[in-house]
């Protein structure tokens, strides 16, 4: 169980769904400290600019300049990267979606819920899974 503040990254272009994250997780029990980056360039410009890397990624795959996928790609691809956790989080179902997000090192793939209870669950879920009984790595720099 994590008993710090976990950094999260939202890697998300949509403002109402950062602020339903947001809400979910200003609700959780975990405390978190969380960037949001607009588009795949932001969210790789933040990540080789700071000293210590997030607990934990949420990407979006539908993003401006550099969609999800390619972002996933250069995560996974870039030793500094690859151990962090990466939680595609998206309203693509498409299967090659799945697919290609699983080949390239998604740690899981979720579906965004249609509705805002749903989605608050959703959020409590992957939280407690991922702060409360999965093993992240160490602080990494």
């Amino acid at each position: 169980m994590v008993t710090k503040p976990v950094r999260l990254l939202l890697v998300e272009d949509n403002p109402a769904d950062v602020d339903l994250i947001l809400d979910a997780l200003t609700n959780a029990t975990v405390r978190s400290r969380v960037e949001v980056a607009n588009d795949g360039e932001q969210a790789l410009a933040w990540l080789n600019a700071v000293e210590t890397l997030p607990d934990l990624i949420f990407l979006d795959l539908n993003l401006p300049k550099m969609g999800g996928l390619d972002v996933l790609q250069k995560l996974k691809q870039t030793s500094r990267f690859k151990r962090v956790p990466v939680v595609v989080l998206t309203s693509s179902q498409a299967d090659q979606d799945v697919l290609k997000s699983y080949d390239l090192g998604a740690n899981t793939y979720t579906c965004k819920p249609l509705n805002l209870n749903d989605y608050r669950q959703v959020i409590r879920i992957i939280e407690a899974f991922w702060f409360g009984v999965a093993q992240l790595p160490p602080d990494q720099k």
